[in-house]
Formats: structure tokens, sequence, C-alpha cells
């Protein structure tokens, strides 16, 4: 059963999916993830432009829903579970999804941050949300997790009247896809995000101090002059290419065993991230 303050909002403009799955381009070799499938809108949409369409739903009642509606499509494979507790495919996928504002940040992070992203997504968001992931407001540190490995735009706006009920928030359609070349080597994607995790969470006013058990002061002050930052420059003021120089600066001056220091914190973060209690908001469903 879900959650009294749990409400759903239906997408009404099934024109408008149809044209922005359309615009996705899938191919008939494409296997696409639906999470949060609801009664089926997107599932419906996305049936007959892919190879196979897996609609993950939670809910009981919304699943047999789909497995009614879908019984005669061979290609939709209706899944009543929690997508957190559900493997990711070890092959490519693709999602095309209203992801649950309740969950947006978990789910996200499961898709973004596991051993096998997707090749490209869809999803439907609260644009706030949406505007963390591109690095605006209090989506700093996702961005600059991401940002090196992914491209990432807001490709649609809703209007509100799109849906029913009307949603009290707005609602946009992000993609995301892989870097052709990634800003990070791959063999250091791990070491990277170590590196940013563990600078943003140190409790200090400025980057100096945030980096004083990494840098030497004549490090930090070489290193500021070659990215052009003033020595008092504060963590939100430092540009997203400034941080990729700042990491290949921290690769070729500090010493291996000072490294130790920033060795594993960034799974330390994810674990407290799904450690949160989750915070229910409005939910747009299709």
């Amino acid at each position: 059963m879900l959650p009294l303050n749990y409400s759903q909002n239906y997408l009404n403009n099934l024109e408008l999916l149809v044209k922005l799955v359309s615009k996705a381009d899938f191919s008939e070799t494409d296997v696409v993830y639906d999470i949060g499938a609801g009664k089926g809108a997107i599932t419906g949409a996305l049936k007959g432009a892919c190879a196979r369409v897996i609609a993950v739903e939670l809910d009981r009642s919304l699943a047999g829903g789909l497995i009614s509606r879908f019984k005669d499509d061979g290609n939709v494979f209706v899944v009543n579970a929690d997508f957190m507790e559900i493997d990711l495919p070890p092959t490519n996928y693709k999602v095309f999804s209203n992801i649950p504002f309740n969950r947006t940040s978990e789910i996200f992070h499961k898709l973004y941050f596991s051993s096998n992203s997707p090749e490209e997504a869809y999803l439907i968001l609260q644009k706030e949300a949406a505007e963390r992931f591109l690095g605006i407001g209090e989506g700093f540190m996702t961005f600059l997790l991401l940002a090196p490995f992914f491209n990432m735009e807001i490709v649609h706006k809703f209007s509100k009247a799109d849906f029913t009920p009307v949603p009290s928030v707005d609602t946009v359609l992000l993609r995301i896809d892989n870097r052709v070349t990634p800003r990070i080597d791959f063999t250091q994607e791990e070491n990277y995000r170590d590196f940013i995790v563990y600078v943003l969470k140190q409790q200090k006013p400025t980057l100096r101090l945030r980096t004083t058990k990494l840098f030497t002061s004549e490090q930090f002050k070489r290193v500021a002059r070659e990215l052009g930052l003033p020595e008092t420059v504060v963590a939100s003021s430092v540009g997203y290419s400034q941080w990729i120089e700042l990491f290949d600066r921290y690769l070729r001056f500090v010493q291996q065993e000072k490294r130790k220091l920033t060795l594993g914190v960034f799974n330390s973060h994810k674990s407290t991230l799904f450690g949160r209690e989750a915070v229910y908001r409005t939910k747009v469903r299709l």
C-alpha cells in the first residue's frame, strides 16, 4: 500500500509522450527500462520503439494492471518489485521513465554510481532535482561526480497542464548519455570520485584548508597559481574545469601515502545517502 502522503499525477498528454519517445531514437535492438511504470503510458509508447521493455512497478495493483494490459505484447516484461532491490543487467540497456519523486536521489545514484550505468537515459523529474544534477544549487557534488563521464541536459519542459491532477512542481525531461571521450580516464574514475567527495566533505571555509592534509603549502600555492585561483578561494567558486585540473595536480603532486586519506570515501558517502529516511513529495506518474 502506498503512503497516505504519496500522491500521483498522471500524464494526460499522450501525443506529447509518443513524440518524446520518437525523438529518443531507440533502435530495434535496445532494451529499455521504465522505472515506476504506473498505468503503462511510457511502456505503451516504448513497446513499438525498441526490442524489449522492462516495466518495473512496486505497487502490486498497478503491476497487475500492467500485466493485463500488455499480456499480448511479447516484448514487454513486467517486474513487480522495488527497483532498488533488483540487479541491473550486465549488458547494455537504456532508460525512459518517470522516477518517483520521493526516491529520485537513490534511484539516480543506483543508475549512475553502479558497475553498469545505462547507455542513455531520459528521466522525467522535478525541475529542482534535474537542476541539482546539472550543478545548479545543492547538486554541486553530484554534478562534479558525473560530469566528466556523462553528458546531461534538459531536453523538454512539461506544462503543468500535461498532468492530471495538476502538480504543484515544475517537471522536465533530463537526458543523460555517456561521453564519447571522458574528461577523466576510466582507470582513475574511482580515485577521482574519492578525491571530490573527500574535499567537499571537509568542513573548512577555503579550498586550501580543505586540502591541507593532501597538498603542502608550497604545492597549493603552485596549484592555485596554475589554475588561476586566489589562495583564499572557497570550494563553491572553483569551476568545473578547474576541479578536473585540481585532480590532475593531486595525481602529480600528492604522495601515495597521503592519498590513502581519500581511499573509499566515495563508497562511504553512497552508504550514507541510501541510509537516509525518504521524504515523500508529489509524484508525477504516467
